[in-house]
């Protein structure tokens, strides 16, 4: 072998096969990496300085062998030997960074780093080229692979300036520099060299660069002033360790106890236990009692030991002005009903006849009961019997009373007589004779005038009414006011015409469009032979209870199977099949009542009729330019189930149980059926091209709008 044609660069261009078969040749060993099969043959070529003589090599066993050979290299004139790198890409890596050639990446930067590195560690344009290249990732990585001609690191670097050099422009890096804050768990001089690196591309001015600093630091100017003595990078780095300092301490400061005014200082005799805490009075601040034993605080009774709505006194004051002056503010009593003293005007009040005796009532809608004082009572005829049932209630002010008992009473209210059960209660805990409550309500109607309650009978099975006394009346609608009232201003129904807006036909085709429409009366001329049949995979019954809903969604549901079992569409089942109901939301708001076969479905045997497909559509649609389109409404309901396939549709809802008599929607086979049931219907106008069927939707397409209409008449 010739090794005097071998120079340093075209070891360096050697692959790893070609270095070990030179290796091999000469009698070197050839286990090792690439760069130390490199390093080997050039030390033994002389084109590098070998600092051992006795340097050994490793065989392909791994056992240690001497130099077997030494090949000199003949003195003829040559360059000067090439030393080679002392530093692999290894060593370094740590120290560049990658390019992937998005936004934020600069990469005159990235070019510069790698040059002074290439510099101190003694690499050569080869060394650069090619550790450059595994240095790219993502859009550089795959700009490089698309090129040609790429073999040195001038011609990578040109390329790379070329394709991804100036793309921030001073603008958008104010921009950068405007929305980058202080992250948190960030050092402030991290957070410094961050926007230095910003606005490097741009060579921003230090004073603007310390204003984007301060800036993007949390907390108010006061706070950050300290920074804003800084004039220059140098300055500021200095008074960020002032900054830093004054933050930390008060940090510090603000967890510091602070001792409560007037506690006596207490020394700990067991340093090891913690001091007991003791508890103080938040209004006066003394130690020897809380708050709610303080003696300070005042009631407008000017007592303590009791809560505020606790006071039995009459009279208090509001001020301590009001109480030297004499005035003070009324107190109300502690009845059921906190009404006070205010006039019976303001009230509404009833007179009623209980057994011969005429009083006043009080009609309460805000209590449950029916009460009566016990004076009233003592007048009643002693036949009545008090009922031992006592209760307590509850009235405003937490003010609570107790009942002596309860005891059924009748009453004669607007001339009708009724059973009522009264509590009694005593004279001293209500104001009122009497007080109706809302039991009232099951046997009369209330209406309440300016001047005057009226109360109309309620027809109720009810074993408190004496039937032979009560005449149970109806008011007729035309002689109730309030009837009349609500019939004039909220029942009036008016029905719109159909809402259609022909203004971009001329007056000719308009006026043939709205004949149609208005002489449009649906007739069944066609009664094709198809309906459908549900073929199951097993005879297993599919079961699922019913899935609860709110009150309102279950009014939704009823209203929707009545219709449906008016119609004829459903009929109520007693089938071992059984699937729940949902309602589904439309884009209008409204629901949409489904059933979920989807248990079902998994057992059918599916039907494979060919569907349209929507490219033929399209292409019959082509040469038209006037399109009519016609939906039909609940189109599945159109095609009859077979008898035999009734009880799989069965669905449950919370009222019970129903069964499809025409194919309902859900079902896995309907759309084939429904498509196999327009086909049968309207074959012969698909075939010739007047209409375009896609499930329910029909289109007819015309050239002219007199043919378009001509098509619809047929």
């Amino acid at each position: 072998m010739d090794t005097g044609a071998i120079d340093a660069d075209a070891v360096l261009k050697m692959t790893v096969v070609t270095l070990k078969e030179k290796l091999r040749e000469l009698g070197l060993g050839v286990v090792g990496r690439k760069h130390e099969l490199r390093e080997r043959l050039l030390q033994h070529l002389g084109l590098i300085d070998d600092g051992d003589d006795e340097d050994e090599d490793e065989d392909e066993d791994g056992d240690s062998q001497p130099n077997q050979s030494v090949i000199e290299v003949p003195s003829r004139p040559s360059p000067a030997p090439v030393s080679t790198a002392h530093f692999t890409f290894k060593d370094i890596q740590e120290s560049l960074s990658i390019f992937d050639g998005s936004d934020t990446s600069d990469i005159k930067k990235w070019i510069e780093q790698i040059e002074e590195n290439a510099e101190i560690v003694n690499w050569n344009e080869i060394h650069k080229f090619i550790y450059a290249k595994q240095l790219l990732r993502g859009a550089a990585k795959l700009f490089v692979s698309s090129q040609t001609g790429l073999r040195d690191w001038s011609c990578l670097k040109l390329s790379l300036s070329k394709e991804f050099g100036n793309k921030l422009s001073a603008g958008d890096v104010h921009k950068i520099l405007g929305k980058r804050h202080k992250k948190q768990g960030e050092s402030y001089r991290e957070y410094l060299y961050a926007l230095m690196e910003i606005g490097k591309s741009v060579r921003l001015d230090e004073e603007s660069l310390l204003e984007y600093f301060i800036d993007g630091i949390p907390g108010s100017k006061f706070s950050k002033a300290v920074l804003y003595q800084a004039k220059t990078i140098s300055e500021l780095k200095e008074q960020i360790v002032i900054f830093e300092k004054i933050k930390q301490e008060s940090r510090v400061d603000s967890f510091k106890k602070v001792e409560p005014y007037n506690r006596p200082k207490q020394e700990n005799v067991n340093s090891s236990l913690p001091a007991k805490i003791e508890k103080r009075c938040y209004r006066c601040g003394e130690f020897s009692h809380l708050a709610k034993d303080c003696k300070q605080r005042e009631f407008k009774c000017q007592q303590i030991g009791h809560r505020s709505f606790e006071c039995k006194t009459q009279t208090g004051t509001g001020t301590k002005r009001e109480h030297q002056q004499g005035t003070g503010t009324k107190r109300e009593q502690s009845h059921v009903n906190s009404i006070g003293e205010a006039p019976k005007t303001n009230l509404k009040l009833k007179k009623i006849k209980v057994c011969s005796i005429d009083v006043w009532a009080l009609i309460d809608t805000g209590c449950s009961l029916c009460l009566m004082r016990c004076e009233i009572f003592n007048k009643l005829d002693k036949s009545i019997q008090l009922v031992p049932e006592r209760r307590q209630l509850f009235g405003i002010g937490a003010s609570r009373i107790s009942t002596r008992g309860s005891c059924e009473i009748k009453v004669q209210i607007d001339k009708s007589p009724v059973n009522l059960t009264f509590h009694i209660v005593e004279a001293g805990d209500m104001s009122y004779e009497i007080i109706l409550g809302t039991s009232i309500f099951k046997y009369f109607d209330m209406l309440v005038l300016d001047d005057n309650i009226e109360f109309r009978d309620r027809i109720v099975a009810s074993s408190n009414v004496d039937n032979e006394d009560v005449a149970k009346t109806v008011v007729p609608k035309d002689d109730d006011p309030m009837a009349n009232i609500f019939s004039n201003s909220c029942f009036n129904i008016s029905r719109e015409e159909p809402d259609y807006d022909l203004a971009h036909l001329n007056k000719g085709l308009a006026s043939a469009v709205r004949q149609m429409i208005d002489e449009y009366k649906p007739t069944k001329d066609n009664s094709p032979s198809v309906n459908m049949k549900i073929i199951l995979t097993d005879e297993v019954p599919v079961y699922q209870p019913p899935r609860r809903v709110s009150y309102e969604e279950q009014k939704i549901i009823d209203k929707q199977v009545e219709q449906w079992l008016d119609e004829g569409i459903i009929r109520p089942s007693c089938s071992n099949y059984a699937s729940p109901v949902v309602l589904v939301s439309k884009k209008n708001g409204t629901k949409r009542l489904c059933c979920d076969y989807r248990k079902l479905n998994s057992k059918i045997i599916r039907d494979n009729f060919p569907m349209t497909l929507i490219d033929d559509a399209l292409e019959r649609l082509r040469e038209a330019n006037v399109y009519t389109t016609l939906d039909l409404a609940n189109g599945f309901f159109h095609v009859p189930l077979d008898e035999s396939s009734r009880k799989y549709t069965a669905f449950v809802t919370h009222s019970g149980q129903c069964e499809f008599q025409y194919v309902p929607f859900g079902i896995c086979n309907s759309p084939a059926v429904f498509c196999r049931y327009i086909h049968a219907i309207l074959n012969d106008f698909i075939r010739d091209g007047t209409v375009v069927a896609y499930m329910d939707d029909l289109v007819i397409p015309a050239k002219t709008e007199e043919e378009a209409i001509e098509k619809l008449r047929k």
